[in-house]
């Protein structure tokens, strides 16, 4: 899925073509980007930018060339274009090295912060810290929107390097995190330990957060920090942690120092942590030994329980784990309630399902998911329903919803699938209004030119600014751009699911329909797949390295190019013909490895196939779809899985077909 977008990517280059002031004229030019009123500047909104767009975009070229004398000429033309700003920031961020203080100053004061002013700013503080113009780079910064660990860092070394009073707080702060801070952190830590700033009781806290946190080799460092004595206890946490068994030494993990014992005790809960792990029902025995001392409190057991219960159950003692349930009462733990509930699915004890069901906090046992599974209870169960708990009566009540586990429903008790598409209402006057908005313009022209970094930047900023009519005319305007992905986000964003035209556009029909026909793969799969991998942002790239439409991993592509004949070039995966190529290919072979199911199909596409064979070889006999799908253990690959169901569905419709949730040969998995 989605999780950032690429750096930018210009969509259109001019190549080695003569200047464009030559091909059109200096005068035409000048006609075509004046713009002396607010009515004009709308129009100008919507109307065709592109000469100006041709000027902006030579006048980089000239910039990164180094030929200044051309930039400034196409420059000068361009002072009411929406990326002037940009063009001014291009050419100090050029010379930032410099430190033109005026010109810099001069900038912040006219972006002020909006996102291209803080970008000013950012640039602007590191190149005062490179050079040690620690005064200056007080004087310049800014509190609401420098909050980076790094800025933050620079800010409180600052103060160590000029001499005033430490920021106490602050520093500590930015010490006691379970991770290794930013090294422009070093001077503050530095004068900050000189004057005793690093003591035991706040070392002890940033080691045991690295310990939970799993950062072990940090813990040799924080270590260092302590005192003699605790680094004693220090050394005992790291051995709970490696080997945990040795909790059954008790002694070892007990003191009449009350101060100490209370540390011990985070060290033995961690232990038991990784105990149940190991060997859950050895680690609950001595659990019970363990708490007949009355160590603990209340809250600091719960995540120790919760761990101990769920593996207890995972690993076949279910005795045991009823029995620590029963002793502790931790029915209010939704998280575990529910794990158990899964864990009950995945054997089919459709008695159990009901009883942890019938465990979980009222709001949680009214939602969708686990109301469907209560019917599946009562219906596989055969068991005497509660008044007005019927099978039929809550599938009936929730097929009204148009969900994953609506679908389910009303294909239990046979009904239309409830689609109710509803168009969202926009005021055309707001949407007139915000064409104006200067953020929006430049968000805009950032799109068109394939800048999507910038493009995104530009959106997120105006859209935390906007009310909720200028939201709905945000994502009016992105619709009409076809920028696909700020409209469903624009969407989620005014919580409107209700307009499913703005919220699953039929993009990259074509390149789409000849997908399908070569691999005679569902346009509407292909449809869900690009809906949940990217939104359809053709330029999207995942932390993880996925790229493009359909989200491919780019040895995954290669692979998947070599297996149908066709060549391979990286850049291509940024291509929406080539990805979807690519893309629906791969999905193809996984089709073919699952006998075409669907689920099994897009969850080998987000996990990996292999990961898919061992949960299959894992599985219950005979196990129903929808019992797998819901007993996935990666949470983002069973929302994924039951999203690209749902929006195959969806897709249908707006294909004016009747999808179905889950095909007849899907139905069961093995």
């Amino acid at each position: 899925m989605l999780k950032r977008i690429l750096k930018p990517l210009f969509s259109r280059r001019l190549g080695n073509k003569r200047p464009l002031i030559q091909l059109l004229g200096l005068s035409t030019l000048l006609s075509c980007i004046a713009v002396p009123s607010l009515a004009t500047q709308e129009l100008l909104a919507l109307q065709d930018m592109e000469p100006q767009r041709k000027v902006y975009q030579q006048a980089m070229k000239a910039l990164n060339k180094g030929d200044m004398k051309q930039f400034k000429r196409l420059k000068a033309m361009l002072p009411l274009y929406p990326l002037y700003p940009d063009l001014q920031y291009r050419d100090i961020q050029r010379r930032i090295h410099r430190l033109p203080t005026k010109e810099v100053h001069d900038f912040l004061a006219e972006q002020g912060n909006n996102q291209l002013g803080q970008r000013m700013r950012y640039i602007w503080l590191k190149a005062l810290a490179k050079r040690g113009h620690w005064k200056s780079f007080l004087r310049d910064f800014d509190h609401e929107t420098m909050k980076s660990d790094r800025m933050r860092c620079l800010w409180v070394s600052a103060h160590a390097k000029t001499g005033r009073a430490l920021p106490k707080d602050e520093i500590a702060e930015l010490w006691n995190v379970p991770y290794s801070q930013n090294k422009s952190c070093d001077p503050a830590f530095a004068a900050w330990k000189k004057v005793g700033g690093i003591d035991d009781d706040i070392a002890w806290q940033r080691f045991h957060k690295a310990m939970q946190a799993r950062k072990v080799p940090l813990t040799k460092y924080i270590g260092r920090q302590l005192s003699p004595k605790l680094q004693k206890l220090a050394a005992l946490y790291r051995e709970a942690h490696h080997y945990p068994a040795r909790l059954k030494n008790m002694s070892k993990f007990s003191t009449k120092d009350a101060s100490l014992q209370s540390k011990l005790n985070q060290i033995v809960l961690h232990g038991f942590r990784r105990y149940a792990y190991k060997d859950a029902k050895a680690a609950y025995r001595l659990w019970l030994r363990y708490d007949s001392k009355n160590l603990f409190e209340e809250k600091q057991r719960q995540e120790t329980l919760y761990t101990l219960a769920r593996k207890l159950y995972q690993k076949g003692h279910r005795d045991e784990a009823k029995q620590l349930l029963a002793q502790y009462k931790v029915i209010d733990n939704t998280r575990l309630m529910e794990s158990l509930i899964r864990e009950s699915l995945a054997i089919q004890d459709w008695q159990m399902v009901r009883y942890w069901i019938d465990k979980l906090p009222e709001k949680a046992r009214q939602s969708e998911r686990w109301q469907y599974w209560l019917a599946r209870s009562l219906e596989k169960g055969d068991q005497q329903p509660t008044p007005g708990l019927q099978a039929d009566a809550i599938y009936r009540k929730l097929a009204q919803e148009r969900s994953f586990y609506g679908f389910l429903s009303a294909d239990h008790v046979e009904q239309e699938y409830q689609l109710q598409h509803v168009p969202l209402t926009v005021d055309s006057e707001q949407k007139t209004r915000l064409l104006d908005n200067a953020s929006l313009r430049r968000a805009h022209e950032y799109f068109r030119l394939g800048d999507n970094l910038n493009a995104n930047r530009e959106w997120f900023y105006l859209a935390q600014k906007l009310e909720q009519d200028e939201l709905k005319a945000l994502a009016a305007l992105t619709h009409d751009w076809q920028w696909h992905i700020k409209t469903i986000q624009g969407m989620a964003q005014l919580k409107y699911w209700d307009d499913l035209d703005m919220r699953f556009p039929l993009a990259y029909k074509d390149e789409l329909k000849k997908a399908a026909d070569a691999t005679k793969v569902k346009q509407t799969l292909l449809y869900a797949i690009a809906r949940q991998e990217s939104a359809f942002a053709a330029q999207a790239r995942s932390s993880a390295g996925a790229m493009g439409l359909m989200q491919l991993m780019p040895a995954t592509a290669k692979q998947t190019a070599k297996k149908i004949g066709v060549k391979y070039r990286y850049k291509d995966l940024y291509k929406p013909s080539s990805n979807i190529r690519l893309g629906s290919s791969y999905l193809n072979q996984l089709l073919q490895r699952f006998n075409g199911n669907r689920a099994l199909a897009a969850a080998a596409y987000n996990a990996g196939p292999s990961r898919v064979d061992r949960w299959l070889k894992n599985a219950s006999a005979n196990l129903e779809l929808d019992s797998w799908i819901e007993t996935i253990p990666y949470r983002e690959t069973r929302g994924y899985v039951q999203n690209v169901l749902s929006y195959s569905v969806i897709y249908a419709y707006r294909m004016g077909d009747k999808g179905r949730l889950i095909h007849s040969n899907e139905l069961v998995i093995k």
